[in-house]
């Protein structure tokens, strides 16, 4: 479910990573290095999506989003966490999120 979910959203520009093996942080630099070789190709992103491996916790883990700009990754709009948020429950993925584009979205699987 997870997986479809990041697909359609990688299909609408988003660039996505699952389960990245090291911490939010690292992932965040390897999304703008993947944002980056897009904007270099003439491609457009309309934003990032990505969780950590390192914090599943029992089936619950958060999933963080944010804009993405040829400068940098930049603070998360309510309407990106409103789309991320749309497909995951959209792809049977139970997802919950306080409407704060500083939280991430939580995502339960068991």
């Amino acid at each position: 479910m997870i997986s479809s979910a990041f697909d359609v959203l990688s299909n609408r520009g988003f660039i996505t990573r699952k389960a990245f093996p090291g911490n939010a942080n690292a992932a965040a630099s390897n999304i703008f290095e993947r944002a980056q070789e897009k904007f270099a190709r003439g491609q457009a992103v309309h934003g990032a999506v990505f969780f950590s491996a390192l914090e599943i916790k029992n089936g619950t883990f958060p999933v963080y989003f944010s804009a993405v700009y040829p400068t940098g990754l930049d603070l998360p709009t309510p309407a990106t966490g409103e789309i991320v948020l749309k497909v995951l429950r959209f792809s049977g993925v139970y997802a919950e999120w306080d409407g704060d584009p500083k939280h991430p979205i939580i995502v339960r699987t068991n």
